[in-house]
């Protein structure tokens, strides 16, 4: 007590801990690291964090920092869902319901990922008539 809540995070490491590798002071993290595996959460200034789940912002993604903390969880969920319990496959067809939530907005970029090129037909309910293509 008292519990510190919250699984998703980013940040920038302050120390790295003894056989730690890949990751170095100073670096961008983000990752769904708080609350699992009994550490605290992530809603502090400061926490230990396990490095396995924990992944390097590069520096070609657009997403700033503090954003990057939106996107572990919804990913991993949508990701689950599509791919390692559907078995999505390169190609196939998917129906997403309610894509405008977290984890349907990113379950359709994994859709688009595993169909490249490919038609991506996004559509609103009856109570908003009509296609709405790219949205």
């Amino acid at each position: 007590m008292p519990a510190i809540l919250n699984g998703d995070v980013s940040g920038v490491v302050d120390k790295v801990g003894p056989g730690v590798t890949g990751f170095a002071e100073g670096d961008e993290v983000f990752g769904c690291a708080g609350g699992v595996k009994g550490w605290q959460g992530a809603l502090a200034d400061y926490m230990i964090a396990d490095v396995r789940l924990l992944g390097k912002r590069t520096p070609g993604m657009s997403l700033p920092l503090a954003e990057c903390a939106a996107l572990p969880l919804v990913f991993l969920t949508a990701w689950s869902a599509l791919v390692d319990r559907a078995g999505l496959q390169s190609g196939e067809h998917v129906l997403i319901h309610a894509g405008t939530g977290g984890v349907g907005h990113v379950a359709i970029q994994i859709a688009k990922y595993l169909r490249p090129g490919g038609d991506h037909g996004l559509f609103r309910s009856e109570s908003r008539a009509g296609p709405c293509f790219g949205c």
